[in-house]
């Protein structure tokens, strides 16, 4: 029975076998979960974030698939649809929107090893929805973005389409979805002055591609910390993460002090 035969008002279920049950090809029910894992892959992939914001994801499928709607599959939402496939994907409420990771991805912090304390920075980052992108990667988009923005303004809606073009220019595994997760660091940056609701530029005092670097990373780190019951953060891995390598620590302790100095003053 193919699928546009089925009157969509008569599935009750989202259970995969029942919708099997009521005539639904079991080899499209799987191409709809082969999309999605292939759009998580996509989505996470070029970075050091391994989740995709669920906004995000229906788009991602529909760029392998234009097609791809999930009431095709007798799904009434995409929620219903996530629900479906939890042997594929794990959703999660992230600080604005729900994030999407795939299934059996590892979270898991192991106490008193390097590699487990960065990954704990890095969740801290991520359930405030700061994806942390590969540093050289984005230390290039940071040069773009500047261009793009500095004594110019441009159009908001345009603007992640506009740094994909540039990026990927230099940096030929930038995609949209890395764009996504720059201007989403940049927003919580507070770098974009908003003229009106479609124009933007630079905020006042960033006047150097240096002094969006630095608004950047202190951003980061200050996400960390202000978010964290350590009492002596590593430094050399809060340099891995800021800079993509553990040799900047000297970076880290002055950004160190500036927050130190700006909570004492608070």
């Amino acid at each position: 029975m193919s699928l546009n035969t089925i009157p969509h008002l008569l599935v009750k279920s989202s259970r995969i076998e029942n919708l099997e049950a009521e005539g639904y090809e079991v080899e499209d029910i799987d191409k709809a979960r082969m999309l999605l894992k292939k759009a998580v892959e996509a989505g996470t992939s070029g970075s050091r974030q391994d989740f995709v914001l669920k906004a995000a994801l229906k788009p991602l499928i529909q760029r392998f698939d234009p097609s791809f709607d999930e009431s095709n599959y007798g799904f009434k939402s995409f929620t219903e649809f996530l629900s479906a496939c939890k042997d594929i994907v794990e959703v999660t409420q992230g600080e604005h929107d729900h994030i999407v990771t795939l299934k059996g991805t590892n979270h898991t912090v192991e106490h008193g090893s390097r590699e487990g304390t960065s990954n704990r920075y890095e969740i801290i980052l991520k359930k405030q929805q700061i994806g942390p992108i590969n540093p050289r990667m984005l230390d290039i988009a940071l040069e773009e973005a500047f261009k793009l923005l500095h004594d110019q303004e441009i159009n908001t809606i345009q603007f992640r389409g506009m740094l994909t073009e540039k990026t990927s220019k230099r940096e030929p595994g930038f995609t949209d979805a890395d764009a996504t997760k720059v201007r989403a660091v940049l927003y919580k940056a507070m770098v974009f002055r908003y003229l009106d609701k479609n124009r933007t530029t630079l905020m006042p005092g960033i006047n150097s591609i240096d002094d969006l670097r630095h608004r950047v990373r202190y951003t980061l780190l200050k996400r960390v910390l202000d978010n964290t019951s350590e009492e002596d953060p590593n430094a050399e891995l809060l340099s891995d993460l800021i800079f993509g390598t553990k040799l900047r620590v000297d970076e880290v302790y002055m950004l160190l002090a500036e927050y130190n100095k700006a909570e004492q003053g608070a």
